[in-house]
């Protein structure tokens, strides 16, 4: 099944001194009006997989915790619809006639956004603004984040009246850009009708991430273990792989844009692999349990992660 996961820069309108310092407030902008921000327009993402550059577009309208996602003719992803209704996303697959319910996925980006917050307060990163560059025609500030040791982590181009973030980049630890989206249009005030907000497709099946965790459990042979709503943390993704070689199945789950992966296998692995496997650079926790391995991955501390494994589940 195929999920959804810029060019270079105009010239730039105006350069003035690199200002480093506080935080950025049109950065405290882009977090506090995220939740009140009204769009619609076309969307440019572009990430590195291992040696290959993946690109695809997108069309969003967005207001708000709403979200809705269409891809253009010829896209691979053409056909497939994404609602977001404030509760949760709706993906709809036609080649398959199935909407899939998953987490809503705003939360992840403010989550973000705060995360570089957090990081300045603590001295683990630093802004620096450069100056203003036209995204989609319209003017926006570029804001930088560098480690504490200089090295560039991302850069933020800002809409200054609206916080509307039209371009970010990500980099990885060697400096090369990794991952990053641009808007190459986009409307800040669109008339909205309400309805663009609901998904349903009559004789299409509803597919919950339970319902392909019990399915990869029972045809992997592996044990139905998951953590239940209580904790927060809901089902994000679920697959196989074989790293290795020998099976495993992975389970990623979300709590407001805080990440989990949960492992489970038939022998003990080692648990930096997994780690690099849950994208995370944090803490893991490992148990066996019936003859089965388990590993907990996330940023959270060893009794938090102990915690939360003695709340797993065998319930749907």
């Amino acid at each position: 099944m195929k999920r959804c996961v810029p060019a270079v820069v105009a010239a730039a309108l105006a350069a003035y001194a690199l200002a480093e310092g506080p935080v950025p407030p049109l950065l405290l902008k882009a977090i506090n009006s995220s939740p009140k921000q009204r769009l619609s327009g076309v969307r440019v993402i572009e990430f590195r997989r291992g040696p290959d550059t993946i690109r695809h577009e997108e069309f969003v309208i967005r207001d708000g915790p709403r979200l809705r996602i269409e891809f253009p003719e010829g896209s691979k992803f053409a056909g497939q619809i994404i609602v977001e209704n404030g509760h949760d996303r709706r993906h709809y697959f036609p080649d398959r006639n199935e909407i899939h319910v998953l987490p809503t996925r705003r939360d992840e980006a403010l989550v973000r956004l705060k995360r570089l917050v957090k990081g300045h307060e603590s001295s683990s990163y630093s802004f620096t603004s450069q100056g203003r560059y036209p995204i989609a025609g319209v003017s926006s500030e570029l804001i930088s984040a560098k480690d504490a040791y200089g090295n560039l982590l991302q850069k933020l181009y800002i809409e200054p009246k609206s916080g509307v973030v039209m371009r970010r980049v990500l980099f990885d630890r060697g400096g090369a850009p990794v991952g990053s989206f641009q808007y190459t249009k986009i409307d800040l005030a669109p008339t909205i009708n309400p309805s663009v907000f609901t998904l349903v497709r009559k004789g299409a099946r509803i597919v919950t991430q339970g319902d392909e965790l019990r399915r990869m459990a029972s045809e992997g042979g592996f044990l139905f273990r998951t953590l239940p709503n209580q904790t927060g943390y809901r089902l994000e993704h679920v697959r196989t792989m074989k790293p290795g070689g020998q099976p495993v199945l992975m389970q990623v789950l979300t709590n407001k844009g805080r990440k989990v992966s949960l492992f489970q296998l038939g022998t003990n692995v080692d648990r930096d692999q997994l780690k690099r496997m849950g994208r995370s650079r944090t803490e893991s926790y490992s148990w066996q349990e019936d003859g089965r391995w388990f590993v907990l991955v996330g940023p959270l501390s060893q009794e938090d992660l102990q915690r939360l494994a003695r709340m797993l589940t065998d319930q749907p």
